[in-house]
């Protein structure tokens, strides 16, 4: 089956799919390349939380600056503590409820070795800069539209 055949008039419809279909293409050759540290894309966008936040790396944190929920995101910090590249600490002093996570020595050697991304420049590397400058463009405004709607 020709995915680029047109399945409808749908201007629209058609985009989504043709975005969808690359997305999950694209999604299985990182998933295929992260495998081999016994990562998933999921724990590396994590990862990018995590160092991004820094000692305000919360659960709660991570989840919101990802967009996922409280529940995926412990689950998949529960994986990463047990595989022993990420630990969790209790030591808030003003709260001690307050549970902080952050990149061991062994998860941040793990996550500089699986983030330089070979798959995805593979991938990308048809594109010209002025094409890659245009899609962040365009899928910037297709996000900010999409979490006005998802906000409603």
């Amino acid at each position: 089956m020709d995915i680029f055949r047109k399945y409808t008039d749908d201007e629209d419809y058609e985009a989504w799919r043709l975005l969808d279909h690359a997305h999950k293409v694209i999604y299985q050759v990182r998933g295929k390349e992260l495998k081999k540290f016994g990562l998933t894309p999921e724990d590396v966008s994590a990862f990018i939380r995590i160092d991004q936040l820094g000692k305000d790396a919360t659960p709660i944190a991570i989840a919101r600056l990802g967009g996922q929920t409280r529940s995926a995101i412990h689950e998949m910090l529960k994986k990463v503590i047990r595989k022993g590249f990420v630990f969790k600490s209790n030591n808030d002093k003003k709260n001690n409820r307050a549970v902080r996570v952050g990149l061991t020595d062994v998860g941040r050697k793990v996550f500089q070795k699986a983030n330089r991304r070979l798959s995805l420049h593979e991938i990308f590397s048809c594109l010209s800069s002025e094409e890659k400058q245009q899609l962040n463009n365009l899928l910037t405004k297709l996000w900010s539209k999409a979490n006005e709607q998802h906000g409603k």
